[in-house]
């Protein structure tokens, strides 16, 4: 997990939430600010950030790898090229080490480099059959000890004592390509496999820790996953195109089964390659041509923004100011400072749904205009992503009763035949 991402466990997330119980929701526009970087020559393929505002981009054009650093929400970066590498995933950990992994064309074998800053990062080589020989995409890290490495050869490596020595885990491949993987606790966790860098189209799963793994869903050539990213140990968010249609989907259950929450066909080559999301639940998706998306529910509900640039976009961040990034090729960088958008307590896509009270103080209800053939079902989640209230009917009125929810921020969809017609949040007090 990206490594601001961990506080998504802790109770800086409720702290959250009831941060915005208690200062209401500012209505103020966010507002964009170019942090690009500078001498930064080549696609990115990875960023993250810190709960301090440290940044960290990563990419490669040719037989160099470019990584970017600023300490301070990208007003300033120091860059530095790696000779003779492919580097495409990082994570910096909450007691400073930094790892970096990717394929060394010296040795034609995996590369993973670790260190406490640029200047000192040290190389250790993967060559052994059957553990990434061609090298490695993503490292993810729980904690500072836990965490997992993936790549070629249907590798997926393990690690207990952070980075000191690895394991693989069994996956019965040794040819699957694994691009991306994220965790949501200590037994279980999510990667995307498939036939190549560019055709992932596997899910996969552990739920021991990743002594083992299988094969969840495999959609077949027509469905392509970019980006996967668990918030906890059940929620989960994924990004990719299908049929010519860029999609995000949440899971609530683990990656078993998913709900579309957005699809936007107006992309000649759709596709989000990266997504992110921070503690309050803002987050952004970005991708093809500039192409980015927001959210402020945990990626329960989404909307378009306007692009800031033409280029592709590969890279998602976020800092401990709420703030949220995207960088693309030639070191194109911006910033939205979503900490000023807050959440609407009235919110709702077509606005043909309300809630009665809201802020929710007292017994309410929930009534919808929204047109709709045929019974209709509510659903409702907490910050975390956990399915609360599941409820249906065909009068499209429906009781609230305020002693079953806690204080703190919902999100509720209204599906009809499995698909959201109408989303929204609100405030319970």
């Amino acid at each position: 997990m990206k490594s601001f991402l961990r506080l998504l466990r802790s109770v800086n997330l409720l702290c959250a939430a009831a941060l915005l119980l208690l200062c209401g929701a500012p209505h103020a526009q966010a507002q964009w600010t170019n942090v690009g970087i500078s001498g930064f020559e080549s696609p990115v393929y990875y960023a993250a950030g810190t709960a301090d505002g440290q940044l960290h981009v990563l990419g490669w054009n040719g037989a160099t790898s470019y990584l970017a650093y600023s300490p301070d929400r990208g007003e300033s970066w120091d860059v530095i090229t790696i000779e003779n590498t492919f580097m495409f995933g990082l994570e910096q950990l909450d007691n400073g080490l930094l790892l970096v992994c990717g394929h060394t064309l010296t040795e034609s074998a995996g590369l993973l480099m670790v260190g406490t800053g640029l200047d000192d990062l040290e190389g250790d080589v993967f060559d052994g059959a059957g553990t990434g020989s061609f090298g490695f995409y993503r490292v993810e890290f729980l904690n500072d000890d836990f965490g997992y490495m993936c790549g070629y050869d249907g590798a997926i490596l393990n690690t207990t004592d952070g980075g000191g020595s690895w394991t693989r885990g069994e996956t019965n491949s040794e040819t699957t390509v694994f691009r991306n993987i994220t965790i949501g606790s200590d037994q279980v966790a999510l990667a995307a496999g498939g036939a190549s860098f560019f055709q992932m189209t596997e899910l996969w799963r552990t739920t021991d820790g990743g002594a083992t793994w299988s094969i969840l869903h495999d959609y077949g050539s027509a469905n392509s996953i970019t980006e996967i990213q668990m918030l906890n140990e059940n929620t989960a968010l994924m990004t990719g195109s299908e049929d010519g249609v860029q999609y995000i989907r949440v899971s609530q259950d683990a990656g078993q089964t998913w709900t579309q929450v957005f699809e936007d066909t107006d992309n000649a080559n759709p596709v989000f390659y990266d997504l992110e999301i921070a503690p309050n639940g803002v987050g952004i998706a970005a991708g093809d041509a500039g192409e980015c998306a927001v959210t402020n529910d945990f990626g329960m509900t989404w909307r378009k923004l306007p692009r800031q640039t033409a280029v592709s976009l590969g890279g998602c961040a976020v800092d401990g100011n709420y703030s949220v990034y995207m960088f693309g090729s030639g070191g194109v960088g911006w910033r939205y400072d979503a900490s000023v958008t807050g959440v609407d307590e009235t919110t709702a896509q077509t606005g043909a749904t309300k809630i009665i009270p809201n802020p929710l103080t007292e017994n309410g209800r929930l009534q919808t205009t929204v047109a709709a053939d045929g019974p209709v079902q509510l659903r409702i989640y907490d910050v975390r992503g956990r399915l609360v209230r599941e409820l249906g009917n065909t009068a499209r009125d429906f009781a609230l009763d305020h002693a079953q929810f806690t204080p703190g921020m919902y999100v509720f969809h209204m599906l009809r035949d499995g698909k959201i017609i109408d989303s929204g949040s609100f405030a319970v007090r």
